[in-house]
């Protein structure tokens, strides 16, 4: 399990994702990232998917995933995709619980499959997440939750993983005690 530095003392940390040093990995954040360029494999517990630009997937805590990118665009430019890493505690259990956030408390739930959303959500999505990039207090947790929004807002999306290994580390616990 790694270990998510959140800057500035928030509850959520966003950042462009590292494309040279990507690995199957697991943390107890929920991850969400958008694709803007460049194109791969996508790993999320047993799916694996080839993505491409606006791809944007919400993961679950504990859900194993990688990015694996299949070249840098043209542009020359590393920074294809971003990524934000969120505690579910850091946005609040009397927030969650309004009538009003029944559609994040749905998002978050099954979130734990992982969840992508069609091209045109991630180019919606776009805006805040770059926002995020150089945001501080009130602004960025504003452009969190528009991003939110646009999430549970979407008209569809595709749970990714079967249900049966979703956020399940048995499997990886039990290989790990056998070393």
């Amino acid at each position: 399990i790694i270990s998510i530095r959140h800057d500035d003392g928030s509850g959520f940390r966003v950042g462009w994702l590292d494309t040279e040093s990507s690995f199957l990995h697991i943390h107890p954040e929920y991850e969400i990232v958008l694709n803007i360029s460049g194109n791969g494999t996508r790993v999320a517990g047993d799916s694996v998917e080839i993505f491409d630009h606006y791809d944007l997937v919400i993961l679950g805590p504990n859900l194993n995933h990688f990015w694996n990118f299949y070249h840098v665009d043209d542009n020359g430019l590393e920074k294809q995709a971003i990524m934000c890493h969120f505690r579910r505690d850091s946005l609040g259990d009397a927030i969650l619980s309004q009538f009003e956030m029944e559609p994040l408390r749905r998002l978050l739930e099954e979130s734990s499959r992982g969840i992508a959303f069609p091209p045109e959500t991630g180019r919606s999505a776009e805006g805040p997440m770059r926002r995020m990039l150089t945001e501080t207090g009130m602004k960025k947790m504003v452009s969190m939750f528009q991003l939110f929004e646009i999430l549970c807002s979407a008209g569809r999306y595709e749970k990714l993983s079967g249900e049966k290994n979703a956020g399940d580390n048995t499997t990886v616990d039990s290989r790990l005690s056998d070393i």
